[in-house]
């Protein structure tokens, strides 16, 4: 619980080890190992980041902790950030097991050299200490220190620290059950270091994604198998030789062709039959990623890691930017998606809106049951895969892109995926995609649609989606433009728009629901008032949320400074539109929940910025990971007051709780 109080806020929580009730001044954190209050400087904000890794992730308790503990080195009294001893053991300096030294995160590569030394110093003046953990941040630069206990002599290592009560000495993998879930900023900071060891290595970037992908798909289908031990690892005595390297290489490409290439090849034959990754450079990934289980981690933390390393390889020059993660939710969020829905995105790109829909569709499953009386859980397992295989369809030009989503939704659990690689805007009888048929029949296209009819009535319900934009992405074909509408007369037309027909073209009259990224210009050009007309004919419009500069500022190839907004629209049912167009019906007067975003939580360059009080100092919230309680800074975005707003008004609007004011002729709502 949180309460803004004049000049601090106050947290109330539970950690281990008895309640906290605290009031926080601005400009300080609250340090969970130590009970007490610190200033919240650069170094202490990763420290306190670096404590919510060691806990939600490695499984370390606070009571096992101790921050700013004293040992000795030689004559010397020092200081290391966080101490870890050995579990329920009294906090002695012969107990340590583990310490970890935290730097701000402006420290760079040229200052690491230093801080290992010394905490390759520290590591060696604590007889039971095997690791030492240099960082200065989850998504900087790191250096793992391992204790040989037979020799003492301690070690750099491409390890990874091991998670409470985990052995990595020995010759097996970890446990299956005993893989952890990452968190996202570390899950992003790891995705790019494996493939930024694959590119320095020689691949050049394209190449180096795929062979990535491979590694990321290994790793997935290692742990949908049914056996106690995990085969995708590299063990410390492996990594020590040359001949142990070979093995573990040999290990891996053995586990992709058996559970890939043998078994999956129908969504991934076009990755190849071999992982062409070096053999020292492969060892050094399946270090980064063997403790985590990428079954188990979030769809949202792993989509937001792998759409990353998608928009730093696969960006195109035709209007394809990638949309930010926080905006994709938004969007998908006032869909309202049901396990009834069938939910498509016509440009989907690396699979940001399916995945974000899909996860949707799977919460909307639980929901339907859990108020239910009796135990439905073998129910909704089957319903959310039924979901999953049935209710997604994906369509990407771009067949890297499409590939790229196939195997983001394979990463989410979704092995037989509906991704289709087609000019969606061509005329439907010259689609020539594989199962080019299939795709037809899950749009809802009847044979008269086939034949060029004009104006389909889809099969959709709800689509998400952030078409391709920009002034210079035209289409010129004949045989394309007499398709729509809003191209006729025309000899050309920008490709927003004639993806803006199609979309609503494919939802079902009366019902169906899309939330869109288009350009602001559509909603106020003055050239562009037939589109304006077009759209409040066919559709109602539900929302206009405006989204700022930097929205897309950070994306695409260089970037594009174009203002978008999120457009939700309903499909009319075809007599209302019919009646519109003949002019025997008015376009009626309704209210439509408009919002202006200012801030979407990075600034132009790309950086993350949070939320400040009066004079300028992050504030933090309260997080909670089992029993433990950390305060972290909050990212500064407006786009979840927006949403929790829009469904406020649309609860009000739905219940006649909004009037139209005749005297200031404006809606309001009560």
């Amino acid at each position: 619980m949180t309460k803004r109080l004049s000049g601090y806020i106050l947290y109330v929580g539970h950690a281990k080890g008895g309640n906290i009730m605290a009031a926080i001044k601005e400009g300080y954190l609250y340090d969970p190992v130590a009970k007490k209050l610190r200033k919240a400087t650069d170094e202490e904000y990763v420290r306190q980041e670096i404590l919510v890794g060691l806990t939600a992730e490695y499984g370390y308790l606070f009571v096992d902790m101790e921050t700013e503990y004293q040992i000795n080195v030689g004559r010397s009294k020092k200081r290391v950030d966080i101490a870890i001893f050995q579990e329920g053991k009294e906090h002695l300096q012969e107990n340590v097991m583990l310490i970890v030294e935290c730097k701000a995160a402006k420290i760079g590569e040229n200052d690491k050299k230093e801080g290992v030394g010394q905490l390759m110093s520290y590591v060696a003046s604590c007889p039971a200490c095997v690791y030492g953990l240099w960082t200065n941040g989850p998504g900087g630069l790191r250096q793992v220190l391992r204790r040989d206990m037979k020799t003492a002599e301690v070690e750099e290592t491409v390890l990874d620290i091991p998670k409470k009560g985990q052995d990595i000495s020995g010759d097996k993998g970890p446990r299956l059950e005993d893989l952890v879930k990452a968190t996202s900023e570390s899950l992003k900071w790891r995705f790019k270091k494996c493939h930024d060891i694959i590119s320095t290595s020689g691949d050049d970037k394209m190449t180096a994604f795929w062979e990535f992908l491979k590694i990321i798909e290994t790793k997935i289908a290692d742990e949908r198998e049914d056996k106690e031990y995990s085969d995708f690892y590299a063990s410390y005595e492996e990594m020590r030789t040359q001949d142990g390297i070979n093995k573990v290489y040999n290990r891996i490409n053995n586990l992709y062709r058996r559970l890939i290439v043998d078994q999956l090849d129908q969504n991934l034959g076009f990755l190849g039959d071999t992982i062409n990754v070096k053999p020292n450079s492969l060892v050094r990934i399946v270090c980064e990623l063997q403790n985590y289980s990428l079954l188990e981690t979030s769809a949202q933390v792993k989509g937001a890691a792998y759409e990353e390393i998608v928009g730093a390889n696969l960006r195109g020059d035709k209007g394809e930017f990638f949309t930010p993660r926080q905006v994709i939710d938004a969007a998908v969020e006032m869909l309202d998606i049901t396990p009834d829905d069938i939910c498509t995105d016509l440009a989907c790109g690396s699979g940001g809106f399916v995945v974000s829909m899909l996860v949707a569709g799977k919460k909307a499953v639980e929901r339907k049951y859990e108020k239910r009386k009796g135990d439905h859980t073998n129910t909704v397992i089957v319903e959310k895969d039924k979901f999953a295989r049935n209710n997604i369809i994906a369509n990407d030009i771009n067949r890297n892109l499409a590939n790229a989503c196939s195997m983001n939704l394979i990463m989410n659990g979704v092995e037989d995926s509906k991704v289709f690689n087609q000019d969606i805007l061509e005329p439907p009888q010259n689609w020539t995609c594989d199962n080019v048929e299939k795709l037809r029949q899950l749009y809802g296209l009847k044979e008269e649609h086939v034949a060029g009819h004009r104006f389909f009535t889809g099969n959709i319900t709800k689509i998400g989606a952030n078409p391709p934009f920009g002034n210079n992405i035209v289409r010129t074909e004949k045989f394309v433009l007499d398709q729509y509408e809003l191209a006729e007369g025309k000899t050309s037309q920008i490709v927003e728009i004639l993806f803006l027909e199609r979309i609503v073209q494919l939802l079902v009259p009366g019902k169906g629901k899309a939330a869109i990224v288009v350009p602001q210009s559509i909603l106020n050009n003055p050239g562009l008032e037939y589109v304006r007309k077009w759209i409040f004919a066919h559709t109602k419009v539900m929302a206009v949320i405006e989204l700022p500069v930097e929205t897309f500022l950070i994306s695409g190839r260089e970037g594009t400074g174009t203002l978008t907004a999120i457009l939700l629209l309903e499909r009319r049912k075809l007599d209302d539109t019919a009646k519109i167009l003949d002019g025997v019906k008015q376009i009626e007067e309704y209210p439509i929940f408009m919002a202006d975003v200012k801030k979407v939580g990075y600034d132009r360059r790309g950086n993350s910025i949070y939320v400040k009080d009066n004079e300028g100092k992050e504030i933090t919230e309260e997080v909670r990971i089992d029993n433990e309680v950390l305060h972290n800074k909050v990212i500064d975005t407006d786009l979840p007051e927006v949403i929790r707003q829009y469904k406020e008004f649309s609860d009000k609007l739905a219940t006649g709780k909004v009037y139209y004011d005749a005297e200031e002729a404006v809606y309001r709502v009560l």
